[in-house]
């Protein structure tokens, strides 16, 4: 049972402590990113657990093509947010210089007014840092000493062109990872909405060719990544650890980047502050809090109609996807009727081995054909509603 669904089954200690010895450690884009994000001892922390490992590290080639694509934006971004706390801190210093309590004394609000000063100080400070990233970037050159011989190879154009085809059979079957990243803007780029399904297939790849087991560092905190329930993350999507088990007949842990940092602390013998932790969890919630709303804004935007460039392209989305799933069917149909033409002669053979062998596939391929009925009969029923007559809509 634990080898048939194995992504049901946490690792045994012996497992893990195993993974952690000789496993190679691999890191998804958001986890480099977010080295800009954090403070400088967090940053420290995490740089010195990822020099630790040595030659275990290693990042697929598509985390290093979204590493470049948002490295700037990211450096940007921060250096908004240091700018947009120093407005924060004045206003606090004006309220107290305008509403000032009667019982508060001179000698507490010039305390106040010295802690605003030394906050105001390191976070310029942290701005002009940032600045700098954008010409003279330390962190780059740290990042790029780290992986450097440890990056995955690009991929062929055929191997993209097949890439692609299978991303789109498996977002169309909602098989984990990257289906929620189908709406991804294709400009500039029309594999990006694959980019998940890039990094898993490679690190799948790379772990059965090297036969090894891995741990995959990710704070990517969507539903085609990590199981949910009731709003309580339960732990990495089941359909990952098993596909990851079929194909390099190994094991895999899924950590987000505190997780990692805490397990690296009991199997590296690793040290960090206690602070480190606590900043990367707050930066994950933070991130999960912005997808949560973002997902809540279009729900919202969606609902009051004000949406006629995003509904034409809903429309379209829908249409191709639609399109995907005829097609996957009517293949799939084809393969259950060659099944069922062919059973009944291994049947009236006695002792055919190949009878019930024709038997669980016939059946998986029902059950596959039942299942995109039902998902072409959503899409039909999305279209409908978007106002589109002219739709494929599945027979029973």
């Amino acid at each position: 049972m634990r080898k048939q669904f194995a992504g049901h089954f946490r690792l045994s200690k012996a497992q893990q402590a195993e993974l952690w010895k000789t496993g190679i450690v691999v890191f998804d884009a958001n986890v480099l990113l977010h080295l800009y994000r954090y403070s400088d001892q967090t940053r420290s922390d995490l740089l010195a657990t990822i020099e630790k490992l040595q030659d275990r590290a290693w990042i697929p080639h598509r985390v290093a093509v979204e590493y470049f694509r948002r490295r700037l934006d990211v450096i940007v971004q921060q250096q908004k947010a240091y700018s947009d706390a120093i407005v924060d801190l004045n206003k606090i210093e004006e309220t107290l210089k305008n509403q000032r309590h009667p019982f508060v004394s001179q000698k507490t609000f010039q305390s106040i007014q010295k802690v605003l000063d030394d906050a105001r100080k390191e976070l310029q400070a942290s701005i002009e840092t940032h600045l700098k990233r954008l010409t003279n970037d330390d962190l780059l050159d740290k990042i790029a000493d780290l992986f450097d011989q440890r990056v995955g190879e690009p991929f062929s154009d055929e191997d993209t062109k097949k890439l692609c085809s299978e991303a789109e059979r498996r977002f169309a079957a909602k098989i984990p990872p990257g289906y929620k990243d189908q709406d991804k803007s294709t400009e500039g780029d029309p594999t990006r909405p694959y980019g998940d399904f890039f990094v898993w297939n490679q690190t799948l790849e790379m772990a059965a060719i090297k036969k090894s087991g891995v741990i995959f560092v990710t704070d990517d905190s969507k539903e085609d990544w990590w199981l949910s329930v009731g709003g309580k993350t339960i732990g990495p999507r089941p359909e990952l650890i098993q596909e990851f088990r079929d194909r390099c007949q190994n094991n895999i842990l899924i950590l987000s980047t505190y997780r990692f940092m805490e397990e690296a602390g009991i199997h590296l013998k690793s040290k960090h502050h206690d602070q480190t932790v606590n900043e990367m969890k707050v930066l994950r919630q933070d991130e999960r809090a912005k997808l949560s709303a973002l997902t809540k804004e279009n729900e919202e935007r969606a609902l009051h109609g004000d949406l006629s460039k995003t509904q034409a392209e809903m429309r379209r989305m829908l249409s191709e996807r639609q399109l995907v799933i005829r097609d996957h069917l009517l293949r799939e149909e084809r393969i259950l009727d060659q099944i069922r033409s062919e059973l009944p002669r291994h049947e009236y053979k006695q002792q055919d081995v190949n009878s019930p062998y024709l038997e669980e596939l016939m059946m998986q391929r029902a059950e596959r054909v039942s299942m995109l009925r039902k998902e072409l009969g959503r899409v039909h029923q999305a279209l409908t509603e978007l106002g589109v007559t002219r739709s494929f809509e599945p027979n029973s």
